[in-house]
């Protein structure tokens, strides 16, 4: 028990366990507040980190709805109907949870539509990374801005 309102506990048999003053000593540990952390990432290294972790856990959601369903399945309507449903479910929940609610997969998606629309650059982080070793845009945390306000909303203007 942790926080301001393991007193209201300590007096009940069940769910006294840790609410003693002898337990000062784990509470006093667990209540500092956490060390934040300053390091700042760049984009690709935001990307690269989502994609890796959608992609786990669409796997492992999908995993789990296979899990679920296909026993039920096999139950209800035998070996085969339990196996077709295992896998369907874990195709659809594995690809709805992970590539395409990925924030990578919309960036890589976006950058084309851009490049079809407006007729950017469909390798854009190359191209923002090259403006950005050219002293036109730096890159504050996952986000690029321009460096000089006047190149800005010269750019901005539209012919």
């Amino acid at each position: 028990m942790t926080g301001r309102g393991y007193r209201i506990v300590a007096g009940t048999p069940f769910l006294s366990a840790g609410a003693g003053s002898w337990y000062d000593e784990v509470r006093e540990f667990y209540n500092h507040p956490p060390v934040a952390d300053t390091r700042s990432i760049g984009p690709r290294e935001a990307w690269r980190h989502h994609i890796g972790l959608r992609l786990v856990l669409g796997l492992l959601t999908g995993l789990a709805a296979a899990l679920f369903t296909a026993p039920l399945v096999a139950w209800w309507f035998g070996l085969g109907g339990g196996v077709v449903s295992g896998v369907s479910a874990a195709l659809v929940v594995g690809v709805m949870t992970g590539p395409v609610c990925n924030l990578a997969v919309a960036t890589a998606l976006t950058a084309v539509q851009l490049s079809a629309e407006e007729g950017t650059p469909v390798r854009l982080m190359a191209f923002l990374e090259d403006a950005r070793r050219r002293n036109l845009l730096r890159a504050t945390g996952p986000v690029y801005q321009f460096r000089h306000a006047r190149l800005q909303k010269r750019l901005a203007v539209r012919e």
